[in-house]
């Protein structure tokens, strides 16, 4: 599948990729006008959709030849609350609901030794909501997120939902056998003293390998070509596959600059340029432009609480928009 794509390559904080839908930017997008009392003219400074959240599952060769099942969380520009019914049939995503997303490791509920109780935590939201009908104002660019070393994807969730609310597709591999749920099941085997839970892959423990790090980056940037080749499937004309942004944290950053250039050190190119990848004569339509950030930064991308902050200030100024 041909694709003609601009990477920009983030950690912590997108900034740069402010195109949202339609070629926009942030802040040319409508907004809601009002006027305060003494004249001034009131703007709300986000544009925002509601945002689907759902699971899709992939499974990316590793490089051993072996089955690694993905997980891909996916956040979308949405319709409102109202349409979703399902008697329209299945415009996309069937099963659609209004139950606020509700996320969690991919452990929740398994059987342990029978004095262990199993995971049960959960992450909650009020921003985004389970199998929402994509908007249909698209089509939408796309932000591919790559965790960090032994983190998931979900660890990031306020900021990947903000992102969608304004008018991205986002994708969030959770890569297998780098994932906070292989270090979980490497714990409970050595509690255990017996593999109870075996690895994802079904290759021996360890089942985090993230000290292989060749290895590691390898099935990383296979884990984002996959992606990328599944969301046309999964969104269709929805999806602008001519704009795609890739933002990463810690491990995710160096994905991210790995998949715009390749890897002498690690020995797999960039990709080519049939791909959107730069090529080693720059012939393709991948350009990198990295954003490293590491610690704190006053130019974080605001979340879901900056959201609230800025509705909660405008109706202040200038009462409900």
């Amino acid at each position: 599948m041909k694709r003609t794509s601009i990477l920009f390559v983030v950690v912590a904080a997108m900034v740069g990729l402010g195109q949202g839908v339609n070629g926009q930017g942030m802040n040319s997008v409508p907004q809601a006008e009002k006027r305060s009392d003494d004249g001034v003219a009131c703007h709300l400074p986000v544009r925002i959709f509601p945002v689907g959240h759902t699971t899709k599952h992939i499974n990316v060769p590793g490089t051993l030849h072996e089955n690694r099942p993905v997980d891909v969380g996916l956040w979308y520009p949405a319709r409102g609350l109202h349409d979703c019914d399902p008697s329209e049939g299945d415009d996309g995503n069937a099963g659609c609901s209004a139950v606020p997303a509700s996320y969690t490791s991919r452990l929740n509920g398994v059987p342990l030794l029978p004095q262990w109780a199993p995971l049960s935590w959960t992450i909650g939201t009020s921003d985004a909501f389970e199998n929402l009908r994509v908007s249909n104002e698209g089509p939408f660019p796309v932000v591919v997120f790559s965790h960090g070393a032994s983190n998931n994807s979900i660890d990031y969730v306020y900021t990947l939902e903000s992102l969608a609310s304004h008018g991205f597709i986002v994708a969030a591999p959770d890569h297998v056998n780098n994932t906070q749920d292989d270090v979980r099941i490497d714990f409970v085997n050595a509690e255990a003293k017996q593999n109870l839970l075996p690895c994802y892959d079904s290759l021996p423990s360890p089942c985090s390998r993230g000290a292989d790090v060749p290895k590691s980056m390898t099935d990383r940037v296979h884990d984002v070509s996959a992606v990328l080749d599944a969301l046309p499937k999964w969104f269709g004309e929805r999806v602008d596959m001519t704009r795609v942004g890739m933002m990463g944290h810690s491990r995710g950053t160096v994905t991210s600059l790995a998949v715009a250039g390749g890897s002498t050190a690690w020995g797999f190119p960039p990709f080519p340029p049939e791909r959107g990848g730069q090529g080693s004569h720059g012939n393709g339509h991948w350009r990198a432009r990295h954003h490293l950030r590491g610690g704190r930064s006053k130019h974080h991308y605001p979340g879901a609480a900056a959201r609230r902050n800025a509705r909660r200030n405008f109706t202040r100024q200038c009462g409900s928009p």
